[in-house]
Formats: C-alpha cells, structure tokens, sequence
C-alpha cells in the first residue's frame, strides 16, 4: 500500500489499532518522520481515521533502525557507541533472557558494534570442569564469569554484562579490568574447599580477582596522573621530599602513600637506616643512609628519579625490599663480614680487602664518603691529625695539614686553607695510594701512629667513629657569627659579661643562658661536659679551654645550671658586665618625612644642576655597587651625609631610619652602612619596617666606650655596678645542699628519689642515723624530707 495503506500496512499505519498497540513503554512517540506512511509493510490491514489509509509511523526507539541515518558511525568513537547501545538497551524490553536482549541489540542499534564471547576451561575439581566465560562488546570488556556448566555460564556472563550496560556509566564501563583466566586458575588451586560449595566459592575468588585487578587499574591510572603532573608542573620544590608531597596531593592521582625505615646496625656497631617509600601498596623507591633524614632524602631522590625515568610497567611491579637490601649489601660491602676462612681478618687482609672495593668504586672530586665507607664496613678505624703549618717569609698565608690513618698506619696526607679542605686533599691522595699498593707494604713500610706525639703543630686528633664524650660547646654559635676562637689574645681575662635586662631578675637561673651568650658575644669556646658520679651528676664547665666552674645535682640539668652559676658568679667579681636594656624606637627614629623635607631643600639649593654628588658604595670585594635609578638620590644625599656624622662617632648609640623609606632607597642606604663596615638590621614596629644602623664592636670596644661615657651608659647599654652583682659566695649554700643531699640518699637509685630544683630555694634535712633506714620521701608543700 501507498497512501491508502492497504495491503499489508499495518505496521506503520496512522490508525491501525494493531500499529497503536506496538508503542515502546515509557518512550516519546516518534517524530523522526513526518506526514503520512508512504510504504507499509506490517502485518494486517488497519483504516485510518476519516476513511483514509496510512498515517504517521508507529513509535520505536529512537536509536532503532534510524540511527544510521541520523549519524555516521565510521567517524564515531568506542565510547560514544557504547553511550548509545547502553541507552538503546535501556530503552528496550527485556526479552526472553539476557543474550537474546543483548544480541537484539546490536542488530537493531546498528552501530557497527560487534559481541565477542569466549569460554575457557579452568580445572577439573571432583570430577567436573570448571569454566569461565567472558563477554567483549566493541573490543571493551564487560563481564566475566565461572561455572561448572557452560550453558549457565554463557547466561551469567550476559546477564551481568546486561546489568552492567543498565547501571555503569560509559567512563566506569572503560575502567572495568578483566582479573584472567589464569588468576582465577591460580586462586581455585590454592583456596578451594572442595567439601563445600564449588559455584558459591568459584564466585567469591572470581569477585576477589576482580577487585585486585580494579586496584591495579586504579593505581595504573593514579601513577599515570602523578608522573603526568611531575612532567607538566610549571614549578617544582627543589626538595624532591616537598616536590613528591605536593605532587601527591596536586595531581589527584588519589593514591595513598607512605614512608617507612628500618634500622640496622653494621659490624663497628653504627646504626644504618633503609627508607621505604610505598605508593598505593606499590614500593617505588628504598633509600639509605647513616642517619634517618638522610635515608629518608635519599629515598625520595631514588622515587623522583624512577617516576620520571623508568616505564609505567616497571614502576607498577615495584621493588623487592629485600633482593635491594641484599644487593646494595653486597655492593657497598655492608654485609660483608670480617671473618674469612674460618679465622678473623688481619689487618693486612682488610687493607687489601678495601684496595680491590676501590679500585671497583668511581673517583668522585671528593672521596670522604667512599673511603669511610669502605673502612667502616671493614672494622678498620680512621683517625685524622690536624697540623698547623706556618707561612714562610715571602708573605705565604699559613695553612692546614691533615694525616689520614688507617688503623693506625699514615696512608696520605693533604693541605689546604681550611681544615674541609686538607681533609679532601688527604682522603683524595689516599685513593690514590691505596689503589696503587698493597695490604702488606702498608703495614710493612708505612709510618705508624703512636701515643707519645708532642708535635707542637697539631691542633687536632679526630678518630671518626669513636663515641664522644657526653659533652657540649658553644661552637655552632662560634661558626655561625664566624668567631675564631683560636685567637690567643682571647682568655677568661678579658671576658667581658654581656647580658639582657630580663636574664637580670634572677642570674641563678639564667646564670647558663648569661654565660652562653656572653662567651659565644666574645668569641670565646665555652664547653660544659657531664659525668655521672654514683647517684649525683657532675658537670664541669671551661673557658677557652680554661677550667672555670664545676657543681653536683641530682639531675643533668641542675648539675649544668649550678656550675655555670658557680663559674659565672667568679666572673662576677672580676670582669665588666654589660646589661642590654629595652628602648622606644619610635622616640630615637628619623622619621622618613623629614628626612624628604630636607632632600627637597637640597634639590631646591642645588636649582637645575643635576644629581647630587653620591660616594659610591663597595661591595666585599672592593667592585663599585651601582645606585639604582628608580631610587631619590636626594633623599639618599641627605641618607649619606647622616651615616657619614654617624660613623665619625665613637658611641653605642644606634641610628635608626623610621618607617615609610621605600625598598629601593633602603637597600641603597643599606649598601651605604656595609661599605663604612657599620651593622645594619631591620626591625618591625606595629607591623612597620625601620632600619637600624650601629657600630660594630667587640665586648672589650663596648666596655671601653662606655667607661668613657656620662653616667655609665651609652645607648641602650648600661655598665652594671659592682655592688649590685652577686658574687660566688651566694652560691656555695647551693653547691652544699647537693653534696649534702647525695649524702642522705646514698645508696638510693635515682628512681626512688626525685630531687626538687636546686635553684628554687630547696632546703634539705640531713638525716640522723635513727631516720637513716626510714623511707625518704619529698614533701612538695613543706619543701623538706622526712
């Protein structure tokens, strides 16, 4: 039929009842078409309305039949294919089971999308073959399943592949893993029960193959993200622990990481650390190292350096912790023993031991590292013996010789200006040697080291490895501030006390911070070493080597505080003192505006004639540092003659450049205050910056300037009076009380007896024979024993 729809019309006829009747549920009538029907070819004969025949087409789904019309398929994607066979299923009814449903389908979508099922035998397990079967739709895996019938697992695998295309989005369907055949295999070998269910459990170790596959998926894909981040970032941390921590949480790779050590200790007994760096139960990186930060930077080094160089794959099978420990063993020799052929090592044997690991090792411009090593692993000591070499008379500066030893025998020796660097040279000339010699002519023909050296040039004896002595300095301060305490013209004689207004409220207890800063002010070495004597502990403390106070507590730190009170309350009697008070900036600073009234004077005095006259400022080197041009030279003219008068004095008193100067003109006036050597500092004031410029003087130059001042004081230091100092008789009822206290509680531990703080006005009774066997116990409230 044509337009009247006869014939056989019915299937698309306008007003067939039988056409009416075949609309898809819960779809929208079809208006792809419009008008009448022009060629019927349903079953049936229908009229249409008004004695016409034919109509407008009966509804079907809107990707059905007319979907290669709508759209090309050859230009279309897998995902948008499979975004529009996932709505054409949902769309259709369901037929008599999932595979009819599924098949259907792919022809009536007719996307070009092509099903693929296989079935494998797994195992044969009490009598019957296991099988699993798997569904591929477009070359994208949809489901699997296993059975032990194949006709039942055709219909589970379609089923869940039906489920799958209903309820997962197009990205979830894509990021489905198929866990494997043989990882099914594997997993029913070795956990099936065959007493029990065989289908229930074949379905649980299917479901757990598969989430493991998902993870490996998941991690794939954060790896992906992570590296991809790393490569593209615009900006990186220098710090590769930093980098790969923000790299973890800016990449949204959402993979969980975390850092673990393990401690080990080598045949000298020195501990040696192994870091471990897990990302998403992946181990990606070990590293190593003498102590734990370093083990730790160099793990992350080792992880920063795999993700950016090795492929996804090799990273994603991880690293084997203990085959990495065994090999970095036997390539740094860490594990290696010193027992060979049933009998200990001699010394010979060692030497040629570490003779054959250098010769393997890489010369590096510094070989300290590698040749500690080395000798570390092997049980062999290393001693370095400082000289001091002096300079000849055409002028040549003195220098610095080191004498390496290997278990007492001179292997090289180096020089240089710096200790660091007679050391390279030394550890550098003994590569050499060593990879040059042999075990038995070191210890035939080379020198030996002994006790009774009195070479006065030496000025240090260095054994590495050696446990130090449970004592502490003031050296790091010393270095910091670039003090050379070596100076001989610095002794306790000319100490000059130096401390803050707040350490004055109470110098018995500030009495180890006072002597501290006041030392460490003078360039001076102060050392303070702890011992334990019996149930008390004895500290002694020395001044440039000089033995200057020494107390006994029941603690380290009671012990430390009293003799630094002991030695300091000495110090009292004799040397200056200098209190450092607090004053208002604000009332002493040269406001920036006055300082712009008087450069606009200058300029007006000065009429057209150009820039002021500026000296120019020198850098360390004597090279010329040019005045930058967006900078007020007028208002630095006005700057440099203030400094100028400034410098000229002799005074304590600080010069101080109130808020409101611009970043530019301080650094110029900043570069000013260097090259007249005067200190500069900046300090803040209610949120405002202000420079601050003074003298540079040493604690004797202080003392001076102040004795020469009107009423003892200059600036904001003040010249303590005599009279008004304790001094070291204030302190021995202290020192008795503890030797007192060791007394009464001999033969006590430690834990049964907690000693009040010395310094906080503690009384102690001493105990008569009666009470001597009684318990002792400290009365908090009543600061007494009973």
């Amino acid at each position: 039929g044509y337009n009247d729809g006869g014939g056989r019309g019915g299937r698309g006829g306008g007003g067939n009842y039988r056409g009416n009747m075949q609309k898809k549920p819960g779809l929208p009538p079809n208006k792809v078409f419009s008008g009448n029907n022009k060629r019927g070819r349903g079953r049936g004969r229908g009229t249409g309305p008004a004695g016409q025949f034919g109509g407008t087409m009966a509804p079907v789904h809107s990707l059905s039949k007319v979907a290669t019309q709508q759209f090309d398929t050859t230009n279309m994607s897998t995902a948008e294919k499979i975004h529009r066979f996932a709505l054409y299923v949902q769309g259709e009814p369901m037929k008599v089971n999932a595979i009819q449903t599924i098949e259907n389908a792919i022809t009536g979508s007719k996307l070009n999308l092509k099903t693929q099922y296989e079935v494998e035998e797994l195992m044969r397990i009490s009598g019957k073959w296991m099988f699993t079967g798997r569904l591929i739709l477009g070359g994208i895996f949809l489901a699997r399943s296993v059975g032990a019938n194949k006709k039942e697992v055709k219909h589970e695998t379609y089923q869940k592949a039906l489920n799958v295309l209903k309820s997962k989005t197009v990205a979830e369907i894509f990021n489905l893993t198929d866990p494997g055949a043989e990882a099914i295999r594997k997993e029913l070998a070795t956990t099936l029960d065959t007493e029990k269910d065989v289908s229930k459990q074949a379905d649980t170790i299917l479901q757990k193959q598969t989430e493991q596959a998902m993870t490996i998926r998941t991690n794939q894909d954060g790896f992906i993200c992570l590296i991809e981040y790393l490569k593209t970032a615009p900006t990186l941390p220098e710090n590769k622990i930093s980098c790969l921590e923000q790299a973890m949480s800016a990449s949204h790779c959402s993979l969980s990481h975390k850092y673990d050590f393990k401690a080990s200790r080598l045949p000298t007994g020195r501990f040696f650390f192994h870091g471990i760096l897990t990302v998403g139960d992946i181990v990606i990186a070990v590293g190593k190292g003498h102590r734990k930060k370093d083990a730790k930077v160099h793990t992350y080094e080792e992880a920063f350096k795999n993700l950016m160089s090795k492929p996804l794959q090799e990273i994603m099978q991880g690293i084997d912790v203990e085959e990495e420990a065994k090999n970095e063993e036997e390539a740094s020799g860490s594990g290696v023993s010193v027992i060979m052929d049933g009998k200990k090592m001699s010394v010979s044997e060692k030497m040629d031991k570490m003779i054959q690991r250098l010769k393997d090792a890489v010369y590096k411009e510094n070989n300290i590292n590698t040749v500690d090593a080395c000798a570390t692993n092997l049980g062999l000591t290393k001693t370095c013996i400082y000289r001091k070499l002096q300079g000849n008379e055409e002028g040549e500066a003195s220098r610095i010789a080191c004498d390496l030893y290997l278990e007492k025998f001179l292997i090289a020796s180096g020089e240089g200006e710096k200790r660091k660097e007679a050391q390279i040279d030394a550890y550098n000339n003994a590569w050499e040697v060593l990879i040059t010699t042999t075990g038995e002519h070191i210890v035939k023909d080379h020198k030996r080291l002994t006790n009774d050296n009195d070479d006065p040039s030496i000025i240090d004896v260095h054994v590495k490895g050696a446990q130090k002595p449970q004592g502490d300095s003031n050296m790091a301060g010393l270095k910091r501030h670039n003090q050379d305490y070596e100076d001989p013209a610095k002794t306790g004689d000319t100490l000059v006390i130096l401390e803050h207004e707040e350490w004055t409220l109470d110098r018995k207890r500030q009495a180890f911070c006072i002597l501290t800063y006041s030392a460490t002010s003078n360039g001076m070495l102060l050392q303070w070493n702890t011992s334990q004597e019996g149930n008390m502990f004895k500290c002694d403390i020395s001044l440039q080597n000089t033995h200057i106070g020494e107390a006994k507590a029941m603690s380290k730190n009671n012990a430390r505080n009293l003799a630094a009170a002991s030695a300091l309350f000495k110090l009292y009697e004799t040397q200056d003192v200098i209190k450092v008070t607090r004053r208002d900036d604000s009332k002493l600073w040269i406001a920036y505006s006055n300082i712009q009234g008087k450069s606009n004077s200058l300029k007006e005095k000065q009429g057209e004639g150009g820039d002021p006259d500026l000296k120019p400022s020198m850098d360390a080197e004597g090279n010329v540092i040019p005045i930058a041009e967006e900078a007020d030279k007028w208002v630095l003219k006005v700057c440099e003659e203030i400094i100028n008068e400034y410098k000229d004095q002799f005074t304590l008193e600080e010069l101080i450049f109130g808020p409101g100067m611009p970043l530019t003109e301080s650094k110029e006036v900043r570069n000013m205050a260097k090259s007249r050597n005067l200190r500069h500092d900046i300090r803040q004031l209610d949120g405002q910056s202000y420079l601050v410029i003074q003298h540079r003087m040493q604690p004797q130059d202080m003392a001076k300037c102040i004795h020469t001042s009107a009423g003892g004081r200059s600036g904001k230091y003040v010249l303590v009076e005599k009279s008004s100092l304790p001094v070291y008789q204030d302190i021995v009822p202290d020192l008795d009380k503890q030797i007192a206290l060791s007394g009464s509680l001999a033969g006590q531990t430690k834990r049964e007896v907690k000693a009040p703080n010395p310094l906080q006005g503690f009384k102690p009774k001493i105990l008569s024979e009666e009470e001597e066997g009684e318990e002792v116990v400290f009365d908090q409230g009543q600061n007494k024993l009973y």
